[in-house]
């Protein structure tokens, strides 16, 4: 089962994308500010490893273009889904300058996302880990 790590300030928000996630059979967990994520991300191997985050750009404290670029400088590539309320050019291509899989516009709680979720999963850290099917 895949293994994802929700890094979202906004309880409601993440509360929904964790629910459509384990609706489909993925195993979520919830961290609420950056400096959680950096705590959980930051190690050349997360413990326990995840296969994918999806993190919010704008986050209290650590930003979530603090937390992509810490983990990226600590050896961790775990593929990185971003959410942005800021739909403007400049907010997509920094994001994708610190080495993202994706971005999304937030709130992503619509089946929308899922497709972009199961495809980091599946080719995120070579665990070729894929929804539960049963």
């Amino acid at each position: 089962m895949a293994r994802i790590l929700i890094v979202e300030d906004e309880a409601h928000l993440a509360a929904g994308i964790r629910f459509n996630l384990e609706a489909e059979g993925y195993d979520a967990e919830v961290e609420a500010d950056g400096a959680g994520a950096l705590a959980r991300l930051a190690g050349a191997e997360p413990r326990p490893p995840f296969d994918l985050v999806i993190l919010d750009v704008m986050l209290p404290g650590v930003d979530g273009f603090a937390v992509a670029d810490a983990m990226r400088k600590a050896g961790n590539f775990t593929p990185v889904l971003m959410l942005t309320a800021r739909a403007c050019p400049r907010t997509s291509s920094t994001a994708w300058r610190r080495a993202p899989t994706t971005t999304s516009p937030s709130p992503s709680t619509s089946p929308c996302s899922w497709p972009a979720c199961a495809a980091c999963c599946a080719g995120g850290t070579g665990r070729g880990a894929t929804p539960a099917t049963s």
